[in-house]
C-alpha cells in the first residue's frame, strides 16, 4: 500500500506492506532445541520468555525444559514452535515541504523531506521480526533521514 497526501506546499508519503496468513517456525525452536550447546558452551543470548520455561521451580510453565537428552532434535517437529506470522509493516513514512521561492532568486526549488524507514511492524508474532529466519538474525534497522533536494 503507498499512499502520497498534498497540502499547499507540504506532502505526506506512507508505504506499508505485510503478509497474511503465514506460519512461522518460531524463535522458541532455537532457544530450547540443543540449548546445552547454545547457552552453556557458547554463552549467547535468548529470548526473554526463555526464564518461563519448565523447571523443577517451574513446573506450571507451557515451555518446554531446556534439558537435553535423546528427543531434543525430535522437538524440530513439533507444532508447537509454529506461530502465526502474519504482519503489516510500515516501510517508510515521508513528509516533505517545497519552499516557495520568488522566480528571480539564485535557487529556483528547494525542497525539505524527513523520511523514517521500518518505523513500525503490526504483528502477534512474539519473536524479533516475522521476516527473519531466526532470532540470531539482524532485525531490520529504524532509520531516519533528513533530505535537501535544490534546483538552480
Amino acid at each position: 500500500f503507498n499512499n502520497t497526501f498534498r497540502y499547499k506546499d507540504f506532502d505526506l508519503s506512507v508505504e506499508m506492506y505485510g503478509s497474511l496468513g503465514k506460519k512461522v517456525n518460531t524463535d522458541y525452536i532455537d532457544s530450547f532445541v540443543g540449548t546445552g550447546t547454545w547457552i552453556r558452551h557458547r554463552g549467547t543470548n535468548v529470548q526473554s520468555f526463555f526464564k518461563d520455561r519448565w523447571s523443577h521451580t517451574n513446573q506450571t510453565s507451557k515451555l518446554p525444559s531446556a534439558l537435553g537428552g535423546t528427543y531434543v532434535n525430535q522437538a524440530v517437529f513439533s507444532d508447537f514452535y509454529m506461530e502465526d506470522g502474519s504482519f503489516i509493516r510500515c516501510r517508510d513514512i515521508t513528509i516533505g515541504y517545497a519552499v516557495p521561492f520568488q522566480k528571480h532568486t539564485f535557487v529556483s526549488a528547494l525542497r525539505l523531506n524527513l523520511s523514517v524507514q521500518n518505523a513500525f511492524v503490526l504483528t502477534k508474532y512474539r519473536g524479533l521480526d516475522p521476516e527473519l529466519r531466526n532470532f540470531m538474525s539482524y532485525p531490520n534497522p529504524l532509520s531516519i533521514v533528513f533530505g535537501i533536494k535544490a534546483s538552480f
